[in-house]
């Protein structure tokens, strides 16, 4: 889980974001691509709004990009990724994210 910190507390919500990863297993099909879902809840933790997004399939550095999702008052967002297993040698990994509120 990476949490998103509120640089403006009455922000509406996020105008975009992205995560940067660096997908390393060669394997077919999602349970080889890196995951990540930013989500947004309330204070008191429930979930108002999710976008998922994930690699391709192929290789190498990839960039998730995310738009448009809306705040609760006093709400938080967080990232929650889901990174493939090892492949001999490669590994893969979040490099970088950023977020840019409304």
């Amino acid at each position: 889980i990476c949490p998103v910190v509120r640089d403006v507390a009455n922000a509406t919500g996020i105008a975009s974001a992205t995560v940067v990863v660096e997908d390393r297993n060669p394997g077919v099909g999602s349970t080889f691509d890196v995951r990540c879902t930013l989500n947004s809840r309330t204070a008191d933790g429930v979930l108002i709004a999710s976008q998922p997004q994930e690699t391709d399939g192929a290789p190498g550095v990839a960039t998730l990009n995310y738009v448009g999702i809306g705040s609760a008052a006093n709400g938080y967002f967080h990232f929650v990724c889901s990174i493939p297993a090892q492949s001999g040698p490669n590994r893969s990994g979040i490099i970088s994210y950023s977020v840019n509120e409304l």
